[in-house]
Protein backbone atom coordinates (compact mmCIF):
# COMPACT_ATOMS: atom_id res chain seq x y z
CA UNK A 1 0.00 0.00 0.00
CA UNK A 2 1.28 3.49 -1.16
CA UNK A 3 1.02 6.24 1.16
CA UNK A 4 2.59 9.73 1.25
CA UNK A 5 6.02 10.16 2.12
CA UNK A 6 7.75 11.18 6.14
CA UNK A 7 8.79 14.27 4.58
CA UNK A 8 5.45 14.87 3.35
CA UNK A 9 3.68 13.99 5.88
CA UNK A 10 5.61 16.40 8.09
CA UNK A 11 5.81 19.09 6.00
CA UNK A 12 1.88 19.23 5.82
CA UNK A 13 1.73 19.20 9.33
CA UNK A 14 4.07 22.21 10.13
CA UNK A 15 2.75 24.09 7.15
CA UNK A 16 -0.81 23.99 8.75
CA UNK A 17 0.12 23.96 11.90
CA UNK A 18 1.53 27.35 11.00
CA UNK A 19 -1.58 28.18 9.11
CA UNK A 20 -4.06 27.18 12.03
CA UNK A 21 -1.91 28.92 15.19
CA UNK A 22 -0.64 26.41 16.68
CA UNK A 23 2.91 26.77 16.23
CA UNK A 24 3.69 26.58 19.72
CA UNK A 25 2.67 22.96 20.17
CA UNK A 26 4.60 19.72 19.95
CA UNK A 27 2.46 17.60 17.51
CA UNK A 28 3.81 13.57 16.71
CA UNK A 29 2.48 11.20 13.82
CA UNK A 30 2.73 8.11 12.98
CA UNK A 31 1.42 5.58 10.83
CA UNK A 32 -0.98 2.74 12.72
CA UNK A 33 -2.85 -0.15 12.24
CA UNK A 34 -6.72 0.42 11.16
CA UNK A 35 -7.20 -1.79 14.82
CA UNK A 36 -5.38 1.20 16.35
CA UNK A 37 -8.14 3.48 14.70
CA UNK A 38 -11.06 1.27 15.59
CA UNK A 39 -9.95 1.79 19.20
CA UNK A 40 -9.34 5.17 19.46
CA UNK A 41 -12.60 6.29 17.85
CA UNK A 42 -15.16 3.77 17.66
CA UNK A 43 -15.09 3.37 13.86
CA UNK A 44 -13.25 2.62 10.89
CA UNK A 45 -11.53 6.85 10.51
CA UNK A 46 -8.86 8.04 8.28
CA UNK A 47 -7.16 8.85 11.27
CA UNK A 48 -7.24 10.33 14.58
CA UNK A 49 -5.81 12.64 17.43
CA UNK A 50 -5.23 12.75 20.65
CA UNK A 51 -4.10 16.11 22.50
CA UNK A 52 -3.05 17.41 25.89
CA UNK A 53 -3.75 21.61 25.91
CA UNK A 54 -2.45 21.73 29.14
CA UNK A 55 0.77 20.43 27.33
CA UNK A 56 0.67 21.83 23.83
CA UNK A 57 1.30 18.38 22.97
CA UNK A 58 -0.97 16.14 20.41
CA UNK A 59 -0.35 13.05 18.45
CA UNK A 60 -1.52 11.92 14.96
CA UNK A 61 -2.27 8.46 13.84
CA UNK A 62 -2.56 7.59 10.03
CA UNK A 63 -4.19 4.67 8.84
CA UNK A 64 -1.56 2.37 7.72
CA UNK A 65 -4.40 0.34 5.51
CA UNK A 66 -6.08 3.15 3.46
CA UNK A 67 -4.93 3.11 -0.21
CA UNK A 68 -3.89 6.70 -0.09
CA UNK A 69 -3.01 6.18 -3.68
CA UNK A 70 -5.49 4.67 -4.90
CA UNK A 71 -8.63 4.95 -7.12
CA UNK A 72 -11.01 7.84 -6.89
CA UNK A 73 -10.46 8.14 -3.02
CA UNK A 74 -6.83 9.22 -3.43
CA UNK A 75 -5.59 12.58 -3.98
CA UNK A 76 -2.71 14.22 -2.67
CA UNK A 77 -5.57 17.03 -1.22
CA UNK A 78 -7.47 13.96 0.30
CA UNK A 79 -4.33 13.50 2.32
CA UNK A 80 -4.18 16.77 2.89
CA UNK A 81 -8.03 17.60 4.01
CA UNK A 82 -6.99 14.87 6.45
CA UNK A 83 -4.43 16.67 7.77
CA UNK A 84 -5.97 19.55 8.55
CA UNK A 85 -9.20 18.11 9.60
CA UNK A 86 -7.18 16.78 12.27
CA UNK A 87 -5.31 19.48 13.54
CA UNK A 88 -8.45 21.35 13.24
CA UNK A 89 -9.59 18.61 16.18
CA UNK A 90 -6.20 20.20 17.91
CA UNK A 91 -7.11 24.26 17.33
CA UNK A 92 -10.63 23.52 18.20
CA UNK A 93 -10.44 20.83 21.34
CA UNK A 94 -10.74 24.04 24.08
CA UNK A 95 -13.77 24.88 22.71
CA UNK A 96 -14.99 21.21 22.06
CA UNK A 97 -14.67 20.32 25.46
CA UNK A 98 -17.61 23.17 26.37
CA UNK A 99 -19.98 22.10 23.68
CA UNK A 100 -22.58 20.22 24.39
CA UNK A 101 -22.94 16.18 22.53
CA UNK A 102 -24.74 18.24 19.52
CA UNK A 103 -22.84 20.65 18.71
CA UNK A 104 -19.57 18.13 19.16
CA UNK A 105 -21.29 15.77 16.77
CA UNK A 106 -22.52 18.53 14.00
CA UNK A 107 -18.53 19.91 14.26
CA UNK A 108 -17.44 16.05 13.76
CA UNK A 109 -20.00 15.76 10.79
CA UNK A 110 -18.89 18.73 9.22
CA UNK A 111 -15.53 19.20 10.29
CA UNK A 112 -13.74 17.39 6.46
CA UNK A 113 -16.25 20.15 4.82
CA UNK A 114 -14.39 22.70 6.96
CA UNK A 115 -11.07 21.35 6.35
CA UNK A 116 -11.67 21.40 2.71
CA UNK A 117 -12.85 25.10 3.08
CA UNK A 118 -10.00 26.51 4.77
CA UNK A 119 -7.39 24.54 2.48
CA UNK A 120 -9.60 25.86 -0.94
CA UNK A 121 -9.26 29.64 0.96
CA UNK A 122 -5.67 29.29 1.41
CA UNK A 123 -4.50 27.34 -1.50
CA UNK A 124 -6.95 26.98 -4.37
CA UNK A 125 -9.00 28.81 -6.47
CA UNK A 126 -11.80 31.95 -5.56
CA UNK A 127 -14.70 29.63 -7.84
CA UNK A 128 -13.42 26.47 -6.08
CA UNK A 129 -13.52 28.40 -2.84
CA UNK A 130 -17.01 29.70 -3.34
CA UNK A 131 -18.23 26.33 -4.34
CA UNK A 132 -16.95 24.40 -1.05
CA UNK A 133 -18.66 27.19 0.87
CA UNK A 134 -21.85 26.97 -0.47
CA UNK A 135 -21.75 22.84 -0.02
CA UNK A 136 -20.58 23.19 3.47
CA UNK A 137 -23.79 25.51 4.33
CA UNK A 138 -25.73 23.22 2.17
CA UNK A 139 -24.67 20.73 4.65
CA UNK A 140 -24.96 22.71 8.01
CA UNK A 141 -28.49 23.62 6.92
CA UNK A 142 -29.38 20.01 6.34
CA UNK A 143 -27.82 18.25 9.13
CA UNK A 144 -29.63 20.82 11.38
CA UNK A 145 -32.81 20.08 10.17
CA UNK A 146 -32.61 16.63 10.57
CA UNK A 147 -31.53 16.33 14.38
Amino acid sequence: IMRPSDAKVTSLIKKWQKRLGLVGWNIRWEWVPQSVLLQDTGYNALASTGHDDSEQSASIHFSLEVEWDKGDFYTNEKFEDTVVHELLHIRMSAAEEKLDTIVRVGFHHLSPDLAKLVNDLVVSSRERFIETARTVIQEAELWTTTK
